[in-house]
């Protein structure tokens, strides 16, 4: 585990090789003599790939979800406070940040409104609003 849901952030991380996985817990309470919640895996992340920006943004300073490692990984980390300085110095960086931030607000809409339908992904394959995504991602990048 990279770290829980609930934990404080303080560092952007690159997935270098391997796959890590996202899972939410729901917040719910248990009753008496319950199980907790098991956790429901969200995204992979494999080599190229960035997670971890809970943090970086004013008043956003604990983990929203739990990062696994599902094999051998290496990860380029970067703390939030040197991410902070590239941001302030670089434009497009920024510009895609907040673009991404879009993207991902727009797909978890998305996903809410497929598993609310009942025909959710939940073998972590590439859905179609992935594929919304990156060419939305595509075409912001290339301005």
């Amino acid at each position: 585990m990279l770290y829980s849901q609930g934990d404080r952030s303080s560092a952007f991380y690159l997935v270098e090789s391997g796959t890590v996985e996202m899972s939410i817990t729901p917040a719910t309470e248990p009753a008496d003599g319950d199980e907790p919640p098991s956790p429901i895996p969200v995204r992979r992340y494999a080599a190229g790939d960035c997670f971890g920006a809970s943090g970086l943004m004013p008043g956003d300073s604990y983990r929203r979800n739990t990062a696994t490692a599902l094999n051998r990984v290496t990860l380029k980390v970067i703390p939030h406070h040197h991410f902070r300085v590239m941001l302030r110095d670089d434009q497009f960086l920024k510009a895609g940040l907040r673009a991404n931030d879009v993207l991902h607000h727009k797909r978890q809409q998305a996903e809410e409104h497929v598993f609310a339908a009942g025909s959710g992904n939940a073998a972590g394959q590439p859905s179609y609003v992935d594929e919304l995504e990156d060419e939305q991602v595509r075409k912001t990048m290339s301005r």
